[in-house]
């Protein structure tokens, strides 16, 4: 039956079996192993399976075919399953988004940790890494930051930060050799039998972030790290694959910069990552008058204390601007009063009513930059909001010209997300 059937015809079955079955294929005859080693099939099984392209190995060598390309790939990551194709595409993405957008972070990235220098890091450790974890090195060995370079030590930290205050955070994820060092130097007195790592952490060592090796669930420390090594989760538990807790938080980070809920800032020439989000249900916005005020909030876990009575933190920024279409007479207008609603699960625990913002009275020109500020607010609860208004003068304070007008400030949300960043 097989020499009856057209040659189309099995071509179509072909082009809907896996690399398995195309394989087994090939041993019936002649006829089919010609038609199983169509190198247009094995080019679908690297794009399926594999998320690969082109035709190379791993490391980038050229390969003859796409039939040589699987075979490559196979022997390298056959152990891994499906996470192989999760893990290149995260890469690839966060290559991608950062080369458009931030290239001195994507610079940064380090080039693939071998097979042996995982093994070495397990050995040192004393334990292995879940296999998700060690396809992450595998693909990228986190950022590598040279020496000397103070600027971009502190600022290109692949995974952002925020800034308010005297605060300052910039998380970086640590290569191999880094991950074991502060294991080592952070975890020694943890207690007994605990398989946690290091691995990323501000660069002026403020916050980190941790991977339970057991649960393969991201943890992050909180006020109370370094004297009791309370940490929080940083991501849901899983359903289904509940091993690949780094991977999934790191697919989270990777949407949240390419739907732009993460963007690079531009703060006097200093460019970084931030973690205050721009779209979506965490950001609000609103428009009085010409005057647009945005705004949103982010968890700060390292200066939460769940002992204390206002258990949770959140640094909060909020942008301001004189849109260059304005109802106002005046082509330029400024802050003078602030006024707060604080909410806690709905139910309104406080209000503040005040001069200035930051202590500062921002003055708006019509089509101008806007005045971005950033403050923090404390809660004890997992869930709240802030709202309210800010009192303008149209011309200046020292020159009134026209009575004064409330801007509103929409409701935007301080909670402790479901992923931690």
């Amino acid at each position: 039956m097989e020499d009856v059937l057209p040659a189309l015809l099995l071509q179509t079955i072909l082009a809907r079996t896996d690399a398995v079955d195309c394989a087994r294929v090939a041993c019936v005859n002649r006829r089919w192993r010609a038609l199983a080693h169509d190198d247009t099939l094995w080019s679908q099984h690297c794009r399926d399976e594999y998320g690969v392209c082109a035709a190379a190995d791993f490391m980038g060598n050229p390969c003859c075919s796409f039939k040589e390309t699987y075979a490559a790939w196979h022997d390298e990551f056959n152990q891994y399953g499906g996470l192989v194709y999760r893990t290149k595409k995260l890469w690839d993405d966060l290559k991608g988004v950062l080369r458009s957008n931030y290239p001195a972070v994507a610079d940064s990235l380090a080039r693939q940790a071998s097979e042996a220098d995982i093994v070495a890091a397990e050995s040192t450790l004393g334990w292995p890494l879940p296999p998700h974890v060690r396809l992450l090195y595998r693909f990228c060995d986190g950022q590598q930051i040279v020496d000397g370079d103070e600027i971009a030590h502190q600022y290109v930290g692949l995974l952002g930060g925020y800034y308010f205050y005297n605060h300052f955070v910039n998380v970086q994820l640590l290569p191999l050799q880094q991950v074991v060092s502060y294991t080592q130097r952070l975890l020694s007195r943890a207690p007994a039998g605990t398989k946690r790592i290091v691995i990323a952490a501000s660069c002026n060592l403020n916050k980190f972030f941790l991977l339970d090796c057991d649960s393969g669930m991201v943890l992050v420390g909180t006020k109370n790290f370094l004297k009791k090594y309370e940490v929080m989760p940083c991501l849901p538990l899983a359903s289904s694959n509940p091993g690949d807790g780094m991977l999934r938080w790191l697919e989270e980070y990777r949407d949240g910069l390419l739907s732009g809920k993460y963007t690079v800032r531009n703060d006097d020439g200093i460019r970084s990552i931030s973690l205050y989000p721009e779209n979506g249900s965490t950001c609000t916005e609103a428009v009085t008058q010409g005057i647009q005020v945005r705004a949103s909030a982010v968890f700060v876990p390292e200066l939460s204390d769940p002992e204390a009575l206002e258990k949770y933190l959140f640094s909060y920024s909020v942008r301001m601007r004189f849109l260059p279409v304005s109802a106002l007479a005046s082509n330029q207008c400024q802050l003078s009063r602030r006024h707060w609603v604080v909410t806690a699960d709905d139910e309104i625990v406080d209000e503040v009513r005040a001069e200035a913002v930051v202590g500062m009275y921002p003055l708006l020109k019509l089509g101008g930059d806007a005045f971005v500020y950033e403050s923090c607010s404390t809660q004890n609860t997992l869930s709240g909001s802030l709202e309210g208004d800010f009192t303008f003068v149209p011309g200046c304070l020292s020159r009134q010209e026209g009575p004064e007008f409330c801007v509103r400030v929409a409701p935007f949300p301080m909670q402790v997300p479901r992923y931690i960043f």
